[in-house]
């Protein structure tokens, strides 16, 4: 799925995420489950796949709550256009134990707020995953390319400044 993205195939990704949860989404384990939303989550599914996304990621937050289950909830949530409740749940992903994931959940913070036109506060948070990002050393190249993924959206959708305010007359 992954090469998928990498090769922009959005509509190739989204349906082998369909697949991928009509195979695999009633596993018990929690390996699996926590696998399978990773990379289900890379992009915005169909709304019944994000449906379904959002209540594997809550039994997984309830079956093991820490920042990278969180971040999985949020990014379920934010995909899925519940930006509130994804806010929430980044919010808690940031106070959670592990310091591991905590610089997704700034930088889907940052995406958020800017759609909610709260230009300050969403510049802050990015640039606190850009200045990660400029020293980050991928894992492997899953981790290198989810983050290309996700960078490379956020930049694009930041990049939409607020409007200009009119000239006085």
């Amino acid at each position: 799925m992954l090469c998928q993205l990498a090769n922009h195939d959005v509509r190739g990704y989204r349906e082998s995420v369909s697949t991928a949860l009509e195979y695999f989404s009633h596993t018990v384990s929690s390996k699996a489950r926590f696998s399978l939303l990773h990379c289900c989550t890379l992009v915005a599914s169909a709304p019944k796949e994000s449906d379904r996304l959002i209540k594997l990621a809550e039994e997984q937050v309830r079956s093991q709550r820490n920042t990278k289950t969180l971040n999985l909830l949020g990014i379920a949530n934010y995909h899925a256009g519940n930006h509130e409740k994804a806010m929430q749940t980044f919010h808690a992903a940031l106070k959670a134990e592990g310091k591991a994931g905590k610089v997704t959940a700034f930088l889907f913070l940052a995406r958020i707020l800017h759609q909610q036109q709260k230009w300050d506060e969403s510049q802050k948070w990015m640039k606190k995953v850009e200045a990660w990002a400029a020293r980050m050393t991928p894992q492997n190249w899953r981790h290198k390319v989810r983050w290309q993924i996700w960078l490379s959206e956020a930049r694009r959708e930041l990049a939409i400044f607020p409007p200009m305010p009119k000239a006085k007359r």
